[in-house]
This record gives C-alpha cells, structure tokens and sequence, in this order.
C-alpha cells in the first residue's frame, strides 16, 4: 500500500489533465483512508474522509472542466519513470521498518483521552455548525442557490 501511495502521489506531478489528476487524487484519497483505517481501526473515519474529500473534488473538478478547453489526451513519454521507481523504492525501503512498528501503538481510544476531549468537542461544534450554516445557505427560497 505505501509503495502504490508513494507512486501515485509522485505520477501525480507529471499530468496535465483534470480527468487524469482527478483520477489519481480518488485513488491517493482512497489508499490513505485505506492505510488510515489500518492504522486508527475505525472505518467511520476513512469513510467521512473518502466522502468529503471526492466531493470536494467533484466540485473542483466541475469548475476546471468547465474553464478548461477540451483537449485530446496526449501521450507522454516516460522519461520520469527511471527517476520515480527508484525514488519510491528507496522511501519504501527506508521507511517500512518504522510503519510497521507505528502502527502496533495506534489506539482509537487516542481520540476520546482526556487531554484531547476539548479538541474533540471544538471538532464536532465546528462540523454542527457547519451543517447548520450549509442547510440554511440552500434553503429552497432564499441563500445563493435560489431559483429563479
């Protein structure tokens, strides 16, 4: 997983198109929810961040669609890939020995201790909050998404 994360985040760099950097940000979105999981053992955290994050980026992706002229998808060479490869081999290599060991010592039970109950409580008043401010704005007669 951390060898296809570390490709993908460097790939990432060499294209030029929405469709296909919107690609590669679902599939980094999902293989870090997937190694999160692995880590916190709660899926409800991976699935809240796979969920906001695809749909921020299916806005983003709207908005560069629409500016961007269409253009035909062109063929790159691959004179990146002698770099990538190695560059990934040598991070992966270099840091699995202390990924395994991090992972023996995560705990969910880190979220609800004592010393980060205030921050968790400020985190869930800022996302009901935002819930509320949201569900008001698009309020069918009235906020910026009126129809006319």
């Amino acid at each position: 997983m951390l060898i296809s994360s570390l490709l993908i985040s460097t790939l990432f760099a060499t294209f030029t198109q929405p469709l296909s950097m919107g690609l590669t940000l679902i599939a980094q979105t999902i293989i870090t929810s997937y190694i999160l999981f692995k880590l916190t053992k709660m899926s409800w955290y991976a699935y809240i961040l796979v969920v906001v994050l695809v749909g921020g980026l299916l806005v983003t992706f709207i908005y560069v669609a629409v500016l961007m002229p269409s253009e035909p998808h062109a063929r790159r060479s691959l004179w990146s890939l002698p770099v990538v490869l190695p560059t990934a081999l040598l991070l992966v290599i270099s840091s699995s020995k202390s990924f395994t060991n991090s992972m023996t010592w995560a705990s969910p039970a880190i979220i609800y201790s004592k010393s980060s109950v205030i921050i968790t409580i400020i985190l869930i008043t800022l996302l009901l909050l935002a819930l509320i401010i949201v569900v008001n704005n698009t309020y069918s007669l009235k906020g910026p998404m009126r129809s006319y």
